[in-house]
């Protein structure tokens, strides 16, 4: 069965076109440039994203670059190890990728910068994902949901659906349930829609790719065919060559199932030509084991074998067991087509020892899966609780400074009424001082005069005759009379 390769990036990257290299040298301009740290992130970003859109192996030194000129610039040091283990992710190296998406994840709890956080999370889940451990990639692919939905990174949350989607449809290939089945389908239509909405053609790449992936896992061949050659259209126009080596890979699954063996080798053979030159591993070893099952089925033997080997050996490398299984069965089938019952006996015991791992793995993981989900709705309620007592922090101190500013203002408007009573204090006993003052030289002034009245009172006395000389004078003149 098809396994689709997640493509995840930090932020929209824009495809690499047939003019890439002509696309490259403003990066480079600005990289070298005193331009500020904003443009220059942006530069080594978008620089890396067309690396990796064509030759992964040649994105490497940029992110170096990248990461030594971040290392005194904590603020876009997680993004480049996010797009260091972008680079071994997509080149099949997992181990590797999670180291650099783990301490992607560190400094962006120190940082405090959510987006990035969202971002990281969600790449731990893929690698799990990859590794075959699904209940541990879904509830990190949970869990990076729920920050991107509050931080409102519309593309990540289609990131995560696209992720989401792929667990569904691996377990249904172990649980046969159509309703997994229907979910992977759901999940990977809302993601493709939002990532058409928001143009983002690597997205619309690789969820067109998927649809046709859930539609080959339901055995329906033409819908599964319409999408792998839609997506292989969109990644040769975009010059996406690992969407086009993703896109061969999957249809030579589908004519391998259909039994149309001769078309199945052409794609399988130009898909991994193709993967080797861009050194990507991821799905290279799962093309090499459907391209020696083609060539067993057209009693290649010989070439059979030695693909089966070669996948064999890629699975040992990579601890994929999923393709170790299918390898086994593959090379026990070819070694008794040639006769040689004892290299296929053995093989065939390894076929059945690494099944029953992976049937006994498959019981634990569906157990796991319903505890990861009860532990990512405990750990969301955690943070809910967090972020109400969070709230209430908020609404405490907000009051705090209000009563503060309150307080503050009404100290102020005292200090005020006080200055303003007192400035009328002071007019007042200003205004009563010069009352008294007035009143004082009025007194005087009144003093003054009585004093002048009384003097020419004595005066005019002093001139005139008495009442007694008058009346006696008058009395005289009577008598003489």
């Amino acid at each position: 069965m098809v396994r689709q390769l997640i493509f995840i990036f930090f932020i929209s990257i824009a495809i690499a076109t047939a003019q890439a290299d002509k696309r490259i040298i403003p990066c480079d301009s600005i990289i070298n440039s005193t331009a500020h740290d904003s443009l220059k992130a942006a530069a080594f970003i978008k620089k890396t994203g067309i690396y990796n859109a064509q030759n992964p192996n040649d994105a490497l030194e940029c992110i170096r670059q990248f990461i030594t000129w971040a290392e005194n610039k904590k603020k876009y040091l997680g993004t480049a190890n996010n797009l260091m283990g972008n680079n071994y992710y997509l080149r099949g190296e997992f181990n590797t990728a999670l180291k650099y998406y783990l301490t992607a994840q560190s400094i962006s709890i120190d940082t405090k910068d959510s987006l990035t956080l969202g971002t990281s999370i969600n790449n731990i889940g893929l690698v799990y994902i990859n590794q075959g451990n699904l209940p541990e990639g879904l509830k990190y692919q949970l869990l990076s949901m729920k920050i991107r939905e509050r931080t409102g990174d519309k593309r990540g949350v289609a990131y995560n659906y696209n992720a989401i989607s792929v667990i569904y449809k691996e377990m249904a290939l172990v649980s046969k349930s159509q309703d997994d089945i229907r979910n992977a389908l759901n999940y990977q239509f809302k993601s493709l829609n939002t990532v058409e909405e928001l143009k983002d053609s690597i997205g619309i790449c690789t969820g067109t790719g998927n649809i046709g992936g859930i539609y080959l896992q339901l055995d329906d061949y033409g819908r599964a065919t319409e999408y792998f050659l839609k997506s292989l259209s969109l990644s040769e126009k975009s010059n996406y060559k690992v969407g086009v080596a993703n896109a061969l890979g999957n249809l030579g699954s589908v004519f391998l199932m259909q039994g149309l063996n001769e078309k199945a080798i052409d794609y399988l053979e130009r898909s991994i030509k193709l993967q080797e030159e861009l050194g990507i591993t991821s799905d290279l070893g799962r093309n090499i084991a459907n391209l020696s099952k083609a060539y067993l089925n057209l009693n290649f033997i010989d070439k059979a074998i030695q693909y089966g080997n070669k996948a064999l050996a890629i699975g040992t490398e990579n601890q994929l067991d999923d393709l170790l299984r299918d390898a086994y069965l593959e090379l026990s089938k070819a070694y008794t087509m040639k006769g040689d019952y004892k290299q296929a006996n053995i093989l065939l015991n390894n076929y059945i020892s690494i099944k029953d791992t992976l049937t006994a793995r498959d019981a634990r993981n569906k157990i796991q899966e319903m505890k990861a989900l009860f532990e990512t709705e405990d750990k969301q309620k955690e943070i809910t609780l967090l972020e109400e007592k969070a709230k209430v922090a908020e609404l405490q101190s907000a009051q705090q400074q209000n009563f503060l500013r309150f307080t503050i203002g009404g100290i102020f408007l005292l200090i005020i009424l006080a200055l303003v009573l007192y400035n009328r204090f002071r007019v007042k006993k200003k205004a009563s001082e010069e009352i008294t003052a007035a009143y004082k030289i009025i007194e005087e002034k009144n003093k003054d005069i009585v004093d002048s009245v009384r003097y020419a009172a004595r005066i005019q006395n002093s001139l005139l005759p008495t009442e007694k000389y008058i009346e006696r004078n008058l009395k005289k003149l009577k008598e003489k009379k």
